[in-house]
Order: structure tokens, then sequence, then C-alpha cells
């Protein structure tokens, strides 16, 4: 009976090994599986060497130190940066970043877990980016430039240079694209801003100061298109 008993005991707990180790797989999040998906489809454009982020996350080598400080970004939505209230008015966009209630649960399942690494063979390939330096609308009709280079000082404060450049225009023009190229030096631009001004405001836009000086919302013409390094 003894003997009996004791067999019975020992098969279920094999049984009830086997049964669970495959749904235990299925439940654990690992970076190579569930995570790095996530961050190439809406980290990876700024974080990587030679981008704006301050660190980077193509690999899980790169990506482990930082588990704890994404679980923190991500709960609070400062990361990646999407300020536009999905509840209001347009609510979908071109090039959105912005990352859903069932990822950020994926990141932050995974930081608690410990930050697996997982079976190196679910890696996806490595996301190819385009050349921030290349025409991504298709050859431009108007290409517009700064009459001289900016010489920005290798220590001091933040920079504001305000420039005014006459496109040279001779008739209307309708607006279809723009996308902005700073052929040099651009590690050292964090972001450049450009606006359409009325004739007579270049007055307002003639100079460079320091500091943070913002001007008046009827001064500030109308938007046209923002650069920073790595942004879509």
């Amino acid at each position: 009976m003894t003997m009996k008993s004791t067999l019975t005991f020992l098969m279920s707990v094999v049984a009830v090994a086997v049964m669970f180790t495959p749904a235990m797989a299925q439940q654990q999040v690992t970076f190579t599986k569930d995570v790095a998906p996530i961050l190439q489809q809406h980290c990876q454009a700024c974080h990587r060497e030679g981008t704006i982020a301050p660190m980077s996350l193509l690999t899980y080598e790169q990506t482990r130190p930082w588990a704890k400080s994404i679980k923190a970004k991500v709960m609070a939505r400062e990361m990646p940066p999407w300020f536009i209230d999905k509840n209001v008015g347009i609510r979908q966009f071109n090039n959105d970043i912005s990352l859903t209630d069932q990822e950020i649960a994926t990141l932050v399942k995974w930081a608690d877990a410990g930050a697996p690494q997982g079976n190196p063979a679910d890696m996806p390939p490595p996301r190819q980016f385009p050349d921030a330096l290349a025409w991504q609308i298709g050859k431009p009709d108007v290409v517009i430039s700064l009459q001289k280079d900016l010489v920005v000082k290798a220590a001091g404060p933040d920079w504001w240079p305000d420039i005014t450049v006459d496109p040279g225009l001779t008739e209307n023009r309708y607006i279809q694209a723009i996308q902005i190229i700073p052929t040099k030096g651009y590690p050292n631009i964090h972001h450049i801003r450009t606006s359409m001004i009325k004739p007579g405001d270049d007055g307002i836009h003639g100079g460079a100061v320091d500091g943070n000086v913002q001007l008046d919302m009827t001064q500030q013409g109308v938007f046209l298109d923002e650069y920073a390094i790595g942004k879509g």
C-alpha cells in the first residue's frame, strides 16, 4: 500500500509539472519576444547612438540597466513624449509614438519580473532608420538655407537664435510638405522651429538671444515644422 501510494504521488507531481510549464512560459514577458518590438516601434528613433536621447535602447545589454526607469516613465506617460489629448478632437495621427495600455502593461510586467532576456532567437531584426540628412519628402521644389553658418560656443548657456530668411518667392505658392535638415553640426542642435511671418515682421525676429525668450502669439507667425534629432 505504501509503495503504491508513493508511486501515485510521484506520478501526479510529474504530470502537474508537465502541464504547468508551457503555460508559465507563455505568460512570461521577455525582452526578445515582447519588449524589443515595442522599443523598436516607439522608442528607438530617439534612443540610439547619435540622437537626442541620453541612452541607447537597441539591445538587451543597453536596455536592462534602465528597466526600472522605463517602468516609471511609461507608467507616468512621460515617455514616449506624446502630449496630444486622445480623448478630444483628432485622435489618429501619422507617426504616433504613444504607447497603448497593453504595451505599458507589458513593459511594467517585464520590469517587475526582473527584466528577463528570453530566447535570443525571438529577437526581431534590427530596425532600419532613414538617413537623417537625406530628403524624406521627395525632391523639394524650394530649398531655403541660412545665409551663413551659425557658430556655437563650446561652453555657455542654451542659445536661442531667432533668424529671418527671405525665401525669395515671387508668386504665391502652396506648402505641401516641409522638412528641416541641419547639414552641419546637427548633434549640437536640440531643436529647430520654423514659422511663416507676415511682411514687415522681420524686425521682430532679426537676431540671436540668450535664454528662452517667448514672443507674443501674434508675433510668432504661422507654425510650419519642428526638428529634433530622432524625432519622427
